[in-house]
């Protein structure tokens, strides 16, 4: 599998373009050297684009042992929002599988897409400040 990572300046966001065919070893070099870019930080934004990906021969125990993989680059990846796009039903449901299974294993927040202008959107939106509790009035 092959990779390109972008920084986007005007955005404030790694792309990752990801194409051929699939394979866990790839898969866990390609995290490796995103967390290793010079303007990662705990924080930083990624879009992965999988459109380009063959799935093949991916199957539960992939996505699982993805997740392993990921546990050791947490710190790195703590409060980072990731788009994973996958245009195809396939890509897709893979990527809405690797969200589920990645919760409370990996503290980035993870979303699967199908259009990358809907997770462009998602990942340069401004964080909502967290909720303030009303205070009870004194009527």
């Amino acid at each position: 599998m092959d990779w390109t990572i972008k920084w986007l300046d005007s955005a404030e966001y790694f792309q990752v373009d990801m194409s051929g065919v699939f394979s866990l070893a790839d898969a866990r070099s390609a995290s490796s050297d995103i967390v290793a870019q010079p303007f990662w930080n705990n924080g930083t934004s990624v879009l992965i684009d999988t459109t380009g990906v063959v799935t093949d021969k991916i199957g539960a125990s992939d996505i699982e042992f993805m997740i392993l993989m990921m546990e050791p680059l947490d710190a790195e990846i703590n409060g980072s929002k990731v788009a994973l796009v996958g245009g195809s039903d396939i890509l897709f449901g893979l990527a809405r599988q690797f969200q589920t299974t990645a919760e409370g294993h990996i503290s980035a927040d993870i979303r699967p897409f199908r259009l990358a202008q809907a997770a462009v959107e998602w990942l340069t939106q401004p964080a909502l400040p967290a909720s303030i509790p009303k205070r009870a009035s004194n009527s």
